[in-house]
């Protein structure tokens, strides 16, 4: 309570140094008189001027009030006469200094203490500044946020992808769509081989960074194959689809007898080709369907000219066959050997959208033998065998047949 008197008389003391003048000729004035026993000064206000009644006392020349927020509102704490013969520059009461939760203010009117004047324009300024302040706080905030989300996210068509395929993924600018790459692959290595043959690619199984890839070798004279192939999966490689081979790599071999040869570096499917796996696997509905819904999602993604709000090419495969697509664990078909595929402008699409009667009686044809394999074949389940037997009786017969020009 005493540290409070002392802060109390030191804040008077100084408040009279800055606003108070001295006085040439000073008069008496009559102020209110009121003392809040929760604040205690020095001395009591009965002894600094003259008492006339209870609740007035007479003044030197200056009125002096301190004024408390008490739940939100303003109260009187002490309400009398300044001690020294000083003139108050102001006759109303307005608080000179402000330190919440107490008002001070002096006044040099009769009865000026009774009432304290807050100016309304300064308190609208301090809250003004304040909201201003926490606007634009938020406001930084709202940024930061969104700038973070941009570089956590892409948008359009792109799906995010692991880590681990990121660390492989070989990012190729627009300016070298046309020009596959030539340097060795680095960290490449060759375990096993899976095909050679003379007029097709090389298969093996390999090893990048610690991770099995199938890896896809071009001798020299079939680098036009690689050099279209590249082309076609570096352009669908920006759009990560689920049911096209995902590229991790490519470029030359290392020193020996592989130095002339091109590699792409691919994903490995450990099911392998379609063919295999319907050869060596009994199929149910469940799988069946969800072969032929990936396939078709697959092509589907390759006709159109859009991925999402994205361009995109419109690829034709050409080569479309059992061995050429590949499945994953989860029974999803995965589209690859681009070695023969052409991009698409839109007037050849446009040209080919009339329908030819041929492949009308084709589709039908294929649907006769879908069905005439589960009935026929129902332990093997639609195998490669029973599906081989029915097309090539509908490449000599069923064409003929039906599709017949007049």
């Amino acid at each position: 309570m005493g540290m409070l008197s002392a802060g109390l008389g030191l804040s008077l003391l100084m408040i009279s140094s800055t606003v108070l003048l001295q006085a040439a000729n000073p008069k008496s004035i009559l102020c209110e008189m009121y003392e809040n026993t929760s604040l205690h000064y020095k001395k009591s206000m009965h002894n600094l001027g003259e008492p006339i009644e209870p609740g007035i006392i007479r003044c030197n020349s200056c009125c002096m009030a301190v004024w408390k927020i008490h739940k939100g509102e303003l109260q009187p704490g002490l309400l009398g006469c300044y001690p020294d013969r000083k003139v108050c520059a102001s006759p109303v009461c307005t608080p000179v200094i402000e330190s919440s939760p107490l008002h001070y203010c002096f006044c040099s009117s009769n009865m000026c203490n009774s009432n304290i004047t807050i100016p309304h324009q300064r308190i609208s300024r301090d809250h003004f500044a304040v909201y201003s302040a926490i606007a634009i706080l938020f406001l930084v905030f709202c940024v930061a946020v969104f700038i973070k989300a941009l570089r956590k996210f892409q948008f359009g068509c792109l799906i995010i992808r692991k880590q681990d395929d990121l660390e492989l993924q070989e990012i190729i600018t627009p300016d070298e769509e046309d020009s596959p790459p030539t340097l060795p692959v680095d960290g490449l290595v060759l375990v096993q081989p899976l095909r050679e043959e003379r007029l097709a690619a090389h298969l093996w199984l390999g090893v990048l960074h610690g991770r099995s890839v199938i890896i896809k070798g071009y001798p020299p004279h079939l680098k036009e194959l690689y050099r279209n192939e590249w082309k076609i999966i570096n352009l669908l490689a920006r759009f990560q689809h689920e049911n096209i081979v995902r590229l991790l790599a490519a470029g030359s071999g290392m020193v020996g007898s592989l130095e002339n040869h091109q590699f792409l570096v691919l994903q490995h499917y450990p099911q392998g080709s379609l063919r295999n796996y319907l050869t060596g696997h009994t199929t149910d509905w469940t799988t069946a369907y969800q072969l032929a819904v990936s396939l078709t999602r697959g092509l589907a993604f390759l006709h159109t000219y859009t991925c999402g709000d994205t361009q995109k090419p419109s690829i034709a495969h050409r080569d479309l066959n059992s061995d050429n697509v590949l499945v994953t664990e989860r029974s999803s078909c995965i589209i690859s050997d681009f070695g023969l595929s052409v991009i698409l402008e839109r007037q050849q699409m446009k040209s080919n959208n009339k329908q030819d009667p041929a492949k009308i009686c084709m589709s039908v044809a294929l649907w006769e033998m879908l069905e005439d394999c589960w009935d026929a074949d129902s332990e093997a389940r639609l195998s490669a065998h029973c599906a081989q037997q029915r097309l090539w009786n509908i490449g000599q017969t069923t064409l003929h047949q039906c599709c017949e020009e007049p």
